[in-house]
């Protein structure tokens, strides 16, 4: 290895791009593709997802990742409007006000929020309560 981390950064079309190369002894991506290979997930997502926790860059379960991007999903399929206006829209829907903070920190995927606000979100956006509900069970494992 050659001491940690390279980034370069590209313009291309006006629009950059960076590009993260990590010395990786083949021993240890081998021990990432077979513990990857026995999730569900493609083995490169799991891969992908193990390397960036070990350098800190995402601290959540591939099954609260997979919560976190659904429900993005599900927000930019509905305009993506901003946190402020989705969590104030919330408050005004239910009755029950959540902070701008807590909605960001749910789409980004930073960690699971509480069951009651997810439902929340999902209701809002117009979303499937079931299944959302059995993707938060998950991402508490």
């Amino acid at each position: 290895m050659n001491g940690g981390p390279a980034a370069s950064c590209a313009r291309a079309r006006g629009v950059a791009e960076v590009l993260l190369t990590i010395d990786i002894p083949d021993d240890v991506m081998e021990g990432l593709k077979i513990r990857a290979a026995c999730e569900v997930r493609a083995p490169e997502d799991q891969a992908l997802w193990m390397i960036k926790c070990s350098l800190g860059m995402r601290q959540v379960s591939p099954d609260a990742t997979l919560l976190s991007e659904t429900l993005r999903s599900l927000w930019l399929r509905k305009g993506g409007t901003s946190t402020r206006k989705l969590a104030r829209r919330i408050g005004e829907v239910t009755g029950e006000p959540v902070s701008h903070t807590t909605v960001s920190v749910a789409l980004a995927g930073r960690r699971v929020v509480s069951w009651p606000v997810i439902e929340r979100m999902v209701k809002v956006l117009g979303g499937d309560i079931e299944e959302f509900r059995a993707l938060w069970m998950e991402a508490q494992k």
